[in-house]
């Protein structure tokens, strides 16, 4: 049964691991919503929805209209991801080992943002053509990761911001998660962090956190996305932001963006006399919200989107 991050840490024992995967959801808030699978092996083979059959009446007599829903064969690969972080013995000296913690929480901190950051704009393939939707720079054309929302999200679930060549270039996602919608995937291990102790090459004591993920998108229409906005012109909009709303199946679980963005929104919202409205997060703290949907603001989601 997925489980997201707030669910995994409740169910591990180990109070540091505890504490490091709630750093990993708190300060970075996308990770509150989204569900990881857990895959036995290091694939996951899938059909991804694509259309609907059709469906209509008939006359009397009258054969019903032939019609096949369309699915997509896909594979996805999880791969190892995580790190290690060091404290220098000195540190822990001078202010006990309780030091440990906090910069084992600054790895966390950047580990979620990392792991978003895939997830968004993964492009595994190292190639120098431009992706379907844009290009987020060469940080992210990683061998050894996993290919993200960027990449893959379909034409037709994208909202165009119009401000193409632009260097300060970013993207709104709007995205579904739930079984048979958007989904993390891990193995069975889940999170592991290990107390490696101090190291014979360096006067540090080491803790490792990793994991092995990846990302599934069952469903080609639980994502969609406004792209190429800019600073000063191509704003988000409240109309771009309701279009790409629409294009996703139901409703979505998050609107994600960055504070940019969420600034621009909340003047458009403001020149047509309205404002965002409120709700609450998976931890119970108010969050802003368009058509009762989150906005989760993510210091994952760059302004240089399309500065290659």
């Amino acid at each position: 049964m997925p489980m997201t991050m707030i669910e995994l840490a409740k169910s591990v024992t180990d109070p540091k691991l505890a504490g490091i995967i709630e750093t990993l959801y708190v300060e970075e808030t996308t990770l509150q919503y989204v569900p990881f699978r857990t895959v036995a092996g290091l694939s996951l083979s899938y059909n991804q929805e694509a259309a609907l059959p059709s469906v209509g009446f008939r006359n009397i007599n009258e054969a019903f209209a032939e019609s096949v829903g369309v699915l997509q064969p896909m594979v996805e690969v999880l791969k190892p991801f995580g790190g290690d972080s060091d404290t220098d013995t000195v540190l822990v000296d001078a202010y006990g080992p309780q030091e440990r913690a906090v910069y084992d929480g600054m790895f966390a901190k950047a580990m979620g943002i990392k792991y978003l950051q895939f997830m968004l704009y993964g492009n595994s393939p190292v190639v120098a053509a431009s992706l379907p939707n844009g290009r987020a720079g060469a940080a992210y054309d990683d061998v050894k990761g996993f290919d993200g929302l960027l990449k893959r999200i379909q034409t037709a679930q994208t909202v165009d911001g119009l401000a193409t060549g632009k260097t300060d270039g970013t993207s709104v996602f709007c995205i579904r998660f739930g079984a048979g919608f958007v989904q993390g995937l891990m193995t069975p291990k889940g999170i592991s962090q290990r107390d490696l102790g101090e190291i014979d090459t360096k006067p540090v004591f080491r803790t490792r956190v990793d994991a092995t993920m990846g990302l599934a998108i069952f469903n080609g229409k639980a994502v969609s996305m406004v792209k190429d906005l800019a600073a000063a012109t191509q704003v988000l909009t409240t109309t771009l932001l309701d279009n790409a709303v629409d294009l996703i199946q139901g409703k979505p679980s998050i609107i994600l963006m960055n504070k940019r963005s969420r600034g621009q929104l909340k003047t458009s919202a403001l020149a047509t006399g309205v404002a965002l409205g409120m709700t609450i997060d998976q931890l119970g703290n108010p969050i802003e919200s368009w058509g009762g949907v989150p906005v989760v603001v993510s210091e994952a989601i760059i302004n240089t989107e399309y500065n290659t």
